[in-house]
């Protein structure tokens, strides 16, 4: 700004502006479009920061003799003035928790100019923006990006959300593969212990379901079925099986063929090696997340 005059500037030291010199400088208004509070204003001078930073190359000019103290001039257009300012916004976002816990949101806001003032600034990004990582509670800020549209009227911020994942694996996915051999270790016991076999299978699926509801209530309701859904619905399945294994056992003790006892082992290795193969599958999962 031309018409402000600044005086005892340092080359290369940004020096910080007062709340009276603050208010005595015009800043324009930018707006918020996805706020949930409709027309947020973003620069409203209220925990604002402004900062001078002069041209290295700016010479300035010497004061009147007539002043007590001696100072250097420095016009407007030689210095930089830079906002900072912190502000805490809520924005709308649509998350979409098909691949939950595995799941990257993307979420955006535009900046905008107020209609009165497009034919008077326009807003230039600095394309060597730079951002500090930031971790939230359950994301972690993976990506940040910035586009200019509508011209120089509004600038679009992509924000690319990660899931901190650690949380779920010792609240969910560890319960859950300790259950599934808990389950298939019954399997192996001995058929004099059936009582014994079915109270621990029964138990464990009553677990497993407890779990699942827990689970669910903890996410928005959805119309679709989310990753972590078919874990732990894959989990209350197959202890429905093994249950029903266990039961068929116990039916045919009295029978001694060897057919049957064929049958009853590739029953049980089937069950294994669905529940190795599943638990792979999720597993690749998380590595290629991570």
């Amino acid at each position: 700004d031309t018409r402000i005059i600044f005086y005892d500037l340092i080359n290369d030291k940004r020096h910080i502006l007062t709340d009276n010199e603050i208010q005595r400088i015009w800043s324009p208004l930018l707006m918020f479009e996805k706020s949930v509070e409709e027309d947020k204003i973003l620069l409203d001078k209220k925990g604002i920061q402004i900062t001078v930073l002069k041209d290295p190359n700016a010479t300035g000019y010497p004061n009147s003799i007539e002043d007590l103290y001696e100072k250097t001039y420095y016009k407007g257009s030689d210095v930089q003035l830079i906002a900072t300012i912190e502000n805490n916004l809520k924005i709308y976002c649509n998350f979409n928790f098909r691949n939950y816990p595995f799941d990257t949101q993307n979420c955006s806001i535009e900046i905008r100019l107020p209609f009165d003032l497009k034919n008077k600034i326009a807003l230039i990004m600095n394309e060597s923006l730079t951002w500090d990582p930031i971790q939230l509670l359950k994301f972690e800020i993976s990506g940040l990006g910035f586009i200019s549209c509508h011209g120089s009227d509004a600038i679009r911020i992509h924000i690319i959300l990660k899931r901190i994942f650690i949380n779920l694996l010792w609240t969910t996915y560890l319960p859950t593969f300790c259950l599934q051999v808990v389950a298939m270790l019954t399997l192996f016991f001995p058929q004099e212990r059936f009582e014994t076999t079915i109270m621990i299978t029964l138990t464990t699926t009553l677990v497993m379901y407890t779990l699942y509801q827990s689970v669910s209530f903890s996410l928005p309701a959805t119309g679709y079925v989310k990753l972590i859904d078919t874990l732990l619905i894959f989990c209350l399945i197959l202890l429905f099986f093994i249950f029903v294994l266990e039961v068929i056992i116990e039916l045919c003790k009295l029978s001694t063929t060897k057919k049957k006892n064929r049958i009853a082992l590739f029953a049980k290795c089937c069950i294994i090696a669905c529940s190795i193969l599943f638990d792979v599958w999720y597993s690749l999962k998380f590595f290629f997340y991570v």
